[in-house]
């Protein structure tokens, strides 16, 4: 089992109950992370004004506008904060973060030349 630095606050965000339960139950026994939730996605946003976290796991994911449109409401409202969105039905794990810079035409180009060579995040093994 992994061992962080520091205690971590992570906030489980729960799309789909069975997957939610099982990563909740998974980290829970870990004790250098302090978790929050789990919280309904719809419910996500408002939580993360009143606690704060390092990180949101998502657990799981539905195919509808308002799954999109609070998932969307989510990575707005924190764009500091990493998502790990697990997807039971691929057993794949997304890793979201977001970098916000001044917008301005080097900006623009610096951007698209870093991510251009398709590989600009550490590659993430078993």
């Amino acid at each position: 089992m992994a061992a962080f630095a520091e205690r971590m606050r992570v906030l489980i965000v729960c799309v789909q109950p069975l997957l939610c339960e099982g990563i909740h139950n998974l980290l829970a026994e870990n004790d250098a992370l302090e978790i929050a939730g789990p919280v309904a996605l719809e419910s996500a946003p408002a939580l993360l004004e009143q606690t704060p976290v390092d990180i949101i796991v998502l657990a799981g994911e539905k195919a509808t506008p308002q799954h999109a449109v609070s998932f969307n409401a989510l990575l707005e409202r924190s764009p500091h904060i990493p998502v790990i969105q697990a997807k039971m039905a691929q057993h794949t794990l997304r890793l979201y973060w977001v970098q916000e810079v001044p917008a301005s035409a080097d900006a623009l180009f610096q951007a698209l030349q870093t991510l251009s060579d398709r590989s600009p995040f550490p590659e993430i093994t078993e």
